[in-house]
């Protein structure tokens, strides 16, 4: 009764491997493989032969492109680095032209605001380019303001509140999408649905 069913998760074993790694794929395999063995014995006692037993439990599993698809992780939206500085760069562009253009529709401030705002949160990686470049222009506008003794003070300040701007929501958005990863991974009974 081995041939067919170590065929099936065999097969499995390997996609899910692609997948989820080794070693979900491993537990997955043997979880897969243990109950395609209990169905068959079940067709088995019903009446059936080995050979026919291993097949119609095999039918109830369906084929393992089928269940390998079904343990498929969801794909989250995130920017890759380079994609990541880039929507950044643009949305820091954005910015610098919706403050130093004469007064039009507010709006259009408040969207390149958000999205500069809202870019770190769903890249990869911390975009280190574009923070660097706002960085530089917070310093040369803290430089090229005329403030007198207080220079000191509002340049820190205004570092702080730079860095935040971009670390916060890059942060935010990591613990959002490590949360979310958690949560599915999270064993489901049969209170949890």
């Amino acid at each position: 009764m081995d041939n067919e069913i170590s065929s099936y998760v065999s097969k499995l074993r390997s996609q899910l491997e692609t997948q989820l790694g080794p070693y979900e794929a491993r537990l997955i395999a043997e979880e897969v493989e243990a109950h395609l063995r209990d169905r068959a014995l079940a067709f088995q006692e019903l009446g059936s032969e080995p050979l026919e037993a291993e097949r119609e439990a095999l039918a109830v599993f369906g084929s393992e492109n089928q269940l390998a698809s079904a343990f498929r992780q969801p794909r989250t939206l995130t920017l890759s680095p380079i994609m990541g500085n880039i929507a950044h760069l643009l949305a820091l562009a954005a910015v610098v032209i919706s403050v130093n253009t004469p007064p039009g529709p507010y709006w259009i401030g408040v969207w390149a605001i958000t999205l500069f705002l809202a870019v770190p949160a769903f890249c990869r990686r911390f975009p280190w380019i574009s923070f660097a470049l706002w960085m530089a222009l917070v310093l040369v506008s803290t430089f090229i303001t005329p403030l007198g003794g207080v220079v000191v003070f509002t340049m820190t300040w205004n570092l702080v509140v730079a860095l935040a701007l971009v670390v916060l929501p890059f942060w935010i958005g990591k613990a959002v999408r490590l949360l979310g990863a958690r949560l599915r991974q999270r064993p489901r009974g049969p209170l949890t649905g």
